[in-house]
């Protein structure tokens, strides 16, 4: 908690216009600040740093939670196709609708949910284990996304569409506002209390069908449910920024390597490290080099490296 309070700080205070200590009290009780200062401050710093705790706590309970639904440690968001859904939306909304930002973000939120019903609708017709099925047909629907987003890429104008296109993709923090802020709390915030209260539902779906029914869990409808808020809360956040590699792959596992506990303390780990770890990467990205870097550039070198670094330690 202390590192992360650490890091809020001086996720308000870094940045191409640097703040002091002195200057944000005095912003606070208005007195001694420039308009300057009070602009950075309360319209850009402070509505991104919010964002960006938010982000990485809800992103890394969504893929703990993944991975406890599918018994896979591997398990993330893009599973079930949510960010390559997602994606497909926001390109259209680059494509057909001027780059119009009400437009990318609401196609990207409601392609990444339909990607998501659509899979879950293929494990009817699909024989054998559902979880297995629906796992399958997350990877299928995803890669079906890929080849279109590569079609719509083929498409897009190189000189003013392209490089938009690719920048979404990669993901950025630098254009939230308190608007973005305010609409992603509206779904993130009520899905986060709902996960944490189920949490010992949730666990018990981490044991056998035939067990978790025996315990009195309905697990067919508890699954979904669950399913469906960890789904929401991915769109909900990839919509606004672009898609944030690897958070919810990676720290759950390292919550688990930090701190052995029962699944309810993994899972408070869990969202603390995963704000830890998103706000420092923000911190990196927007200070490391005159342009700010895109996130999933950075999150995704250092969650291929954390994972090259947990797979030799699970094998030794």
């Amino acid at each position: 908690i202390i590192i992360l309070v650490v890091l809020f700080m001086l996720s308000l205070l870094i940045g191409r216009y640097d703040l002091s200590l002195k200057d944000i009290f005095n912003i606070l009780i208005g007195q001694n600040a420039t308009d300057i200062q009070k602009g950075v401050f309360l319209n850009i710093r402070l509505p991104r740093t919010i964002f960006v705790l938010i982000a990485g706590c809800a992103l890394s309970l969504s893929g703990i939670i993944y991975q406890a639904i599918f018994r896979n440690p591997l398990a993330s968001g893009d599973i079930l196709g949510v960010s390559s859904g997602a994606a497909v939306g926001a390109i259209i909304g680059i494509l057909f609708f001027n780059s119009s930002p009400w437009a990318i973000q609401i196609l990207a939120f409601v392609f990444g949910i339909i990607v998501v019903l659509i899979a879950i609708c293929l494990t009817k017709f699909m024989k054998g284990s559902k979880l297995y099925n629906l796992v399958i047909s997350g990877i299928i629907l995803g890669a079906l996304c890929n080849g279109v987003i590569m079609y719509l890429k083929y498409i897009a104008d190189p000189q003013r569409q392209l490089a938009s296109i690719d920048y979404w993709l990669m993901g950025s923090f630098h254009s939230v506002v308190w608007l973005d802020v305010i609409s992603m709390c509206c779904i993130v915030i009520p899905a986060l209390v709902i996960l944490l209260i189920l949490h010992k539902q949730i666990s018990i779906l981490t044991l056998s069908d035939d067990e978790a029914t025996s315990l009195g869990v309905n697990v067919k409808y508890m699954r979904f449910f669950i399913i469906i808020l960890s789904t929401l809360i991915i769109c909900c956040i990839v919509s606004i920024v672009g898609i944030i590699s690897w958070i919810g792959l990676i720290v759950p596992h390292l919550a688990r390597v930090f701190f052995k506990g029962s699944f309810k303390q993994t899972l408070i780990y869990s969202i603390l490290m995963g704000g830890i770890i998103l706000l420092a990467a923000d911190l990196v990205c927007k200070s490391i080099s005159q342009t700010e870097v895109p996130i999933s550039v950075l999150t995704s070198v250092l969650g291929a490296l954390a994972l090259i670094v947990f797979m030799i330690k699970r094998r030794g």
